[in-house]
């Protein structure tokens, strides 16, 4: 009940920044491995993890916060 009434309640403040994933339409899904686990308050974590095709490599890393409470 408490995690709906906060749903609810950030909707209207962030809902409009709120969108699902999509693959961008020129990358191969098939060259990358899904990975995901639990944190310790028990949350999904997942990642994307792909080879570099270059030899110049070069990391990106992308971390979202779902602004919810537990």
């Amino acid at each position: 009940m408490k995690k709906l009434l906060y749903s609810l309640l950030k909707k209207p403040f962030f809902g409009r920044f709120n969108k699902p994933w999509r693959w961008p339409d020129d990358i191969n899904q098939t060259d990358w491995k899904r990975l995901s686990f639990k944190s310790e308050s028990g949350a999904k974590i997942s990642a994307l993890v792909a080879e570099s095709l270059t030899e110049d490599v070069k990391g990106a890393v992308l971390l979202c916060h779902p602004m919810a409470i537990p």
